[in-house]
């Protein structure tokens, strides 16, 4: 019987890859909490990338009342990443799901008791927030120089210009990387993002119920195969210090 579920347990997970990522979130540079992301490659009739992340504010120790709990999964295979988020906003619960359906999306929001849903083309979505944080992503924020991002915090899409930034190092744990930075402006949002060499999100700034709030990787990113190369050496390289 044992060797029988041992050979099971060694079947069902055969095959499957994961890597963990921690960003730790601040406010007015205090931490106010952090978000946990584990990517799973799944092997099968056809490989598929599963996303499972964990989201934690308490922003009370900056005299805001504000809490915010997110659990998302989002799938990946062959384009944007799908996605289930459970979230609890100073606890009020709200369910969001963004799902590519055909040649389209459809778009699900349960909260207070009601549940609304609507369907977007696909070209009114280049991406949802799922895919920042998926440094594989065939939709990858730095190929774009505007975006439609359908969020998975709020339903919403978020839409902009891109501006590059440059390259520039952020020291973590005293060991510099070097990224480069992308700004999405329009009248209604204001966010920053900055991505390494292999397309890892090491630090992002946007703004969460007015909120103005950054994250940044806790622990500096793996090293492997380059996706984009960041020429340093004749461009004007700043550097920032986390603090």
């Amino acid at each position: 019987m044992w060797l029988v579920l041992i050979f099971w347990f060694g079947v069902v997970h055969a095959g499957v890859e994961s890597q963990t990522f921690i960003w730790d979130l601040k406010v007015e540079n205090q931490r106010v909490g952090s978000r946990k992301l584990v990517l799973k490659d799944m092997e099968g009739k056809y490989k598929r990338r599963v996303i499972e992340s964990w989201t934690e504010i308490n922003a009370q120790n900056l005299g805001s009342q504000f809490t915010f709990q997110q659990r998302l999964t989002g799938h990946i295979m062959g384009g944007p990443a799908s996605f289930h988020a459970v979230i609890e906003a100073s606890g009020r619960p709200r369910e969001i799901q963004g799902r590519r359906s055909g040649l389209g999306w459809q778009v699900s929001v349960v909260e207070k008791g009601r549940a609304r849903s609507w369907e977007l083309a696909a070209d009114q979505v280049d991406l949802s927030s799922v895919d920042l944080f998926n440094p594989d992503s065939p939709v990858h924020l730095t190929r774009l120089s505007h975006a439609r991002i359908l969020s998975a915090e709020t339903g919403a899409i978020l839409e902009g210009k891109l501006t590059p930034l440059g390259a520039s190092r952020i020291y973590i744990d005293g060991e510099p990387v070097v990224v480069r930075g992308f700004q999405l402006k329009s009248e209604s949002t204001d966010a920053s993002f900055f991505f390494d060499s292999e397309g890892v999100l090491v630090r992002y700034q946007t703004f969460l119920v007015g909120l103005s709030l950054s994250g940044t990787l806790r622990t500096p990113p793996p090293r492997g195969r380059d996706h984009f190369k960041v020429y340093v050496g004749s461009q004007r390289v700043t550097e920032t210090d986390i603090l």
